[in-house]
């Protein structure tokens, strides 16, 4: 690998603060910041980062589920919305790529959920998303089917400008 090809990987090995969009994402901005503090180059958050994994699916169904779901989906992010935003100033200010799983709420329906990829660019631009296509699973529960109008490439702008 040549050095305009050379990156550096921040992968974010922490917990979120589960259910809590609000708080996550402070935590994301943080974490972010501290990923271009050390060179990283892209910052990349696991499946569902924000605000978590939907753990209550693989418990035995009760009013509490329904109550967990809905708890998840009001804690879920839509795409632009002031979360994105924060998310963005912190991808901009760190000078990090960020790839980051969310809970993505469809705007629309307003109760359909996807585990979906946000990528954003390091100018602090959302470069495009990519909803999880096929569930597994218990996973169907809780989220939606997605679609394959996120496949695409999104080239990494540092190198290409330094090329």
């Amino acid at each position: 690998m040549t050095a305009k090809h050379a990156f550096k990987l921040a992968a974010i090995q922490a917990a979120p603060i589960f259910f809590d969009r609000e708080a996550s994402t402070e935590k994301a901005c943080r974490l972010i910041k501290e990923a271009g503090a050390i060179g990283a180059t892209i910052a990349a958050f696991g499946e569902t980062w924000l605000p978590g994994y939907p753990f209550f699916i693989y418990a035995q169904t009760q009013p509490l589920t329904f109550k967990a779901l809905a708890e998840y989906i009001a804690n879920a992010v839509e795409i632009p919305s002031p979360t994105t935003e924060k998310l963005c100033a912190a991808a901009k200010s760190a000078g990090v790529d960020v790839v980051i799983g969310i809970v993505e709420r469809d705007r629309a329906t307003q109760g359909t959920v996807y585990c979906t990829l946000l990528f954003i660019g390091l100018d602090g631009s959302i470069l495009g998303r990519h909803r999880k296509i096929k569930p597994t699973f218990v996973e169907r529960a809780a989220w939606g089917e997605g679609d394959a109008q996120g496949l695409r490439v999104h080239e990494d702008r540092m190198a290409v400008s330094a090329g």
